[in-house]
């Protein structure tokens, strides 16, 4: 029952997207790294207005997480 509970915590905790800045901070990759991969779709990200800032999804750092764990 406490094991249910937390991991429902831990998804109603979780983010949907961050911003180039939270996912640099977060993964230690140079933040205008990070604008380029999304620019060029080496992350996984959207903008909401063209030109506009970018939205990286919650999978791209769980997926930038697990590949650095096995590198």
């Amino acid at each position: 029952m406490i094991k249910s509970d937390i991991l429902d915590l831990m998804k109603q905790n979780k983010k949907e997207f961050y911003t180039p800045k939270e996912f640099h901070k977060k993964t230690g990759l140079a933040y205008r790294t990070v604008l380029h991969y999304c620019s060029i779709g080496k992350i996984k990200a959207v903008q909401r207005i063209v030109g506009g800032s970018w939205l990286i999804y919650h999978s791209e750092l769980e997926r930038f997480i697990n590949d650095a764990k096995f590198n």
